[in-house]
């Protein structure tokens, strides 16, 4: 195929891998994989770069005598100690030149005719001791469209050495050329046992038939076909012949964008896991308030039972005063003492088991508050601290192996704000004063003052439809208090009934109120807890939502991934078959 055909196929390939790259580029900054996003920017920088020959290796490997020999130029200094600290990137220019474009990028033009159809790329040593150089290696490798790994001739084995061969196959994909350099100081023997032991290493890591080129950049500079220079410039014309480095590029771009997907899938998947475990974690704080409510429901029923046994107790004592009261001879004595207006009157008579009974209740009442109220505090306070300890728990659980920094520091600002919330409440005194000795008697009081009323009422009553007041007259007399008590004798059976009833209404008014109370207080603190968590709560349903969205937009890439691939490989199919036909 011709080259300028490639060329323009090679144009529309930009077009359509821009917008998808920039889109993947977009997708991994909010989802937060730095290496992905780093890599999907590179893509998008890169795709509009010439074919990049990366040259890789460790120091002192002969790298830079190597892109000297290859360029027949002193382009890159070479002293004994690691002196290459930045990328170097070679370019063709008519005129020489050298520019820093970065802290770690510097940019070299010459007029080298190599350089028309590629750029060359030398980087920092892997093993040096200075830290940075390796990243500053790794960090070039994605951009790399050829990656040329340069050993040592008489010792290609260092460990580290084939580990990073191995982030550069393994992890990013890259067409590796290998270098065996500065042959000259290797024998014909040590280099065929090497050649064939890198051939051997190099298949065991997925490379097959791989490419291995002994060279002498020494001998090169002045032979070189015996350095082996030759080798390696045909190697490079054969790349570009054709424009077939477009299609290396294009593979190589797409290898890569494929990196960069299956490392924002690995992170998705990390981050789905991060929100199951919240899921499960808002599914244990439901359960535990439940069971927290259900609990304190159950200490408020026995509140409320011991409550009502001792009104049992009081009322039946405060009845038999009542019936004794209205025996005859004490009916008659308290009626008289009414009209002669003595202190010991009917009105005095209940009042006084009106005030009996609220005594002996309140003391009642005095014991069993203090000691219900006392465990159903500490019941709600082991609900509390049991979430507190959840709480802490799960500050400290950090969601396995998620790199977005932002998922988890939203995570943790989340959980802190719960845990504030939840602290705040603890010293709410919410349902604990509703509980106190003095708002349970207060409410008894008031609910049994309402029965005696009412006792008293009918008693009225009952005399009102025998007897008649002459209230305008103003004059009461015995006559008429006698009327009266007939009139509440002949009604003493229904004042007794009427008086036990009244007591009876009251009792049902005491549980309800106490019910009602109490249980709207218990669901209050249990409601206010359950809203403490909403924030965690609603950390759970946005991350559903965004991992929902973000997982259909990472699909869509990788279907559109798989096509640019497919349409690649049939333009590779053809090419190949018209240059079998054209030989």
């Amino acid at each position: 195929m011709q080259p300028k055909i490639m060329e323009e196929r090679y144009g529309r390939f930009k077009e359509s891998a821009l917008i998808l790259f920039s889109t993947l580029h977009e997708l991994a900054a909010e989802v937060g994989e730095v290496n992905a996003k780093e890599s999907a920017r590179d893509l998008v920088t890169s795709i509009n770069e010439p074919f990049l020959f990366v040259v890789v290796g460790e120091v002192k490997a002969g790298k830079s005598s190597f892109i000297n020999a290859l360029l027949q130029d002193d382009v890159c200094a070479v002293a004994p100690d690691p002196c290459t600290d930045a990328i170097q990137k070679i370019v063709y220019s008519d005129e020489p030149y050298e520019r820093s474009i970065s802290q770690a990028l510097r940019e070299i033009g010459r007029p080298a005719a190599i350089l028309r159809d590629i750029a060359i790329v030398d980087t920092p040593g892997t093993n040096t001791l200075l830290a940075h150089h390796q990243e500053v290696t790794e960090g070039f490798i994605p951009r790399a469209d050829l990656v040329i790994f340069v050993f040592p001739a008489i010792n290609p084995y260092t460990k580290t050495a084939w580990e990073f061969f191995n982030f550069v196959h393994r992890d990013w994909h890259k067409k590796i050329v290998f270098v065996l350099q500065q042959s000259d100081r290797a024998t014909e023997r040590e280099l065929e046992i090497n050649t064939r032991r890198v051939q051997e290493l190099a298949a065991e890591r997925g490379v097959d038939s791989p490419r291995i080129f002994a060279v002498s950049a020494q001998e090169s500079r002045d032979n070189p076909e015996a350095g082996g220079m030759d080798a390696i410039w045909r190697t490079i014309r054969e790349t570009v012949t054709g424009g077939r480095h477009y299609l290396l590029k294009m593979r190589s771009l797409l290898d890569t964008a494929n990196h960069a997907h299956e490392l924002l899938g690995a992170e998705l998947a990390r981050q789905r896991e991060a929100l199951e475990q919240d899921r499960k974690e808002q599914a244990l704080v439901l359960e535990y308030l439940a069971l927290g409510e259900k609990g304190s429901l159950a200490d408020l029923d026995a509140i409320v039972d011991k409550s009502l046994a001792a009104y049992d107790r009081e009322a039946a004592e405060s009845i038999g005063e009542f019936e004794e009261g209205l025996g005859l001879g004490s009916l008659i004595a308290n009626s008289f003492k009414a009209i002669t207006g003595r202190k010991n009157s009917l009105q005095r008579w209940l009042e006084d088991i009106n005030r009996r009974f609220e005594e002996r209740f309140g003391k009642e009442m005095e014991i069993i508050t203090n000691r219900a109220a006392n465990e159903l505090a500490s019941g709600m306070g082991t609900v509390v601290d049991g979430l507190l300890g959840q709480l802490e728990r799960s500050a400290h659980r950090v969601p396995s192996g998620v790199k977005s920094h932002d998922v988890a520091a939203s995570r943790l600002a989340v959980v802190r704000q719960v845990t504030d919330n939840v602290f705040r409440l603890r010293e709410k005194p919410a349902a604990t004063r509703a509980l106190s000795p003095d708002e349970l008697r207060k409410l008894g009081d008031r609910t049994v003052v309402g029965g005696f009323i009412t006792a008293v009422g009918a008693i009225v009553a009952g005399s009102a439809h025998a007897v008649v007041f002459d209230v305008t007259g103003g004059l009461v007399t015995t006559a008429g208090a006698i009327i009266a008590l007939n009139a509440i004798a002949f009604k003493r059976r229904g004042a007794i009934r009427a008086f036990r009833e009244s007591f009876e209404k009251g009792r049902g008014r005491l549980e309800e109120e106490l019910r009602e109370r109490l249980t709207a207080e218990v669901e209050t603190v249990y409601q206010d807890l359950e809203r403490a968590f909403e924030p965690l709560f609603a950390h759970v349903a946005g991350q559903e939502e965004r991992l929902a969205e973000l997982n259909d937009r990472h699909e869509d890439i990788g279907k559109n991934l798989s096509g640019e691939l497919t349409r690649l490989n049939d333009l590779e199919q053809t090419t190949g078959a018209e240059r079998a036909d054209a030989s």
